[in-house]
């Protein structure tokens, strides 16, 4: 097969660079086969409402895929796909506000070399800071919406930009209205994080680490216990091509954990902070004893290692990663009755 030719656009303004006929399989991290009709990088605000204006002029659709780890691409994009690098971060007193196209993990540790605390339990979650309020992020007992303050975002179609609230941005677990509403793209966000240090370590995990290490409960040394333990746990998207967690972990009633736990004993059941009045089941446990680790579909797998990560073995197509997610769903459906609900983004 020749390979696709890439042609460069440049925009009036910014010299804004916009390809044509990317391979995108570089900026997914299930690495799925997949290119854009067109593409651009975007570094400022400025770049990006020149982008949207392009897009406007000739009349395609916009889709913006950030670093890529929490998204699947099931088919080529006949769209201008927007990749934001926008880059710097500001402090104000305890208000923390950070580029979209920022590292998640190399913010979280830069906000601790400024004593300002709160993420460290994020720490190691892939993808960049303007993703992070789409999904609403969270781990080890805490969740992203504890610390935003504001976000940044402009509308793909009016090309006004508009600062959200935290209440604005309908915060729900895994989920934001930057999820259901995919015509804004986010260009900041700001954190009201905490001065002095209150680290959130009864988490068993985070708990076990630092008792075997001999540690003292501090923010810094929760930070490298939620490394660690990501490190052990869940395989490097750089080495095992995957895109972290890929269902969310289910929420029932109390009646429902109730009577599960009494079918199976051992389920793990957490109160779900979100709803006082519902019960949180773990995905990987029941993917697991629902005998699923390890299996196939095609050149996609549940990984060994977690089993709520879906690798990619090498060359594995979209048709094997559906299949797979479809024999996870109906499995875990026949066993507890309870119905699995992917994480990432799907596209187109």
């Amino acid at each position: 097969m020749m390979p696709k030719r890439t042609n460069l656009k440049r925009c009036s303004n910014l010299a804004l660079a916009i390809r044509e006929n990317v391979e995108l399989k570089p900026f997914n991290s299930l690495q799925l086969p997949s290119s854009a009709r067109w593409f651009c990088e975007i570094s400022s605000t400025e770049a990006l409402l020149e982008a949207l204006e392009y897009a406007h002029r000739m009349s395609i659709p916009v889709i913006a895929i950030g670093g890529g780890t929490n998204l699947v691409l099931l088919s080529d994009l006949e769209a201008l796909v927007l990749r934001p690098a926008i880059k710097g971060i500001k402090v104000d007193g305890n208000l923390v506000t950070a580029g979209a196209g920022e590292s998640w993990h190399g913010f979280v540790e830069h906000c601790l070399n400024l004593q300002r605390y709160g993420l460290e339990n994020l720490a190691l979650i892939p993808g960049t800071v303007g993703a992070a309020p789409v999904q609403n992020i969270g781990a080890y007992g805490v969740e992203l919406d504890q610390f935003v303050e504001r976000v940044v975002a402009v509308h793909t179609g009016t090309l006004q930009s508009r600062v959200f609230s935290r209440d604005d941005c309908r915060f729900d677990y895994r989920d934001s209205r930057f999820k259901a509403e995919q015509d804004w793209i986010i260009t900041e966000v700001s954190f009201r994080l905490r001065e002095s240090e209150m680290p959130v370590a009864d988490y068993p995990g985070i708990r076990a680490w630092l008792d075997e290490q001999g540690l003292k409960v501090s923010s810094r040394n929760v930070f490298r216990a939620v490394t660690s333990i990501r490190l052990a746990k869940l395989p490097d998207p750089e080495n095992t091509p995957n895109a972290g967690s890929f269902f969310k972990n289910p929420l029932v009633s109390t009646a429902e954990a109730e009577r599960l736990a009494a079918r199976f004993p051992g389920i793990p059941v957490f109160p779900a902070a979100e709803e006082v009045a519902l019960q949180k089941l773990s995905a990987a446990w029941l993917i697991d004893h629902a005998g699923l680790k390890g299996r196939s579909a095609g050149r996609f797998s549940v990984s060994e290692q977690h089993a709520l990560v879906l690798v990619n073995d090498g060359g594995g197509s979209a048709a094997n990663l559906l299949e797979l997610i479809a024999l996870i769903r109906e499995t875990v459906h026949d066993h507890f009755g309870i119905q699995l609900e992917p994480e990432p983004r799907f596209y187109p």
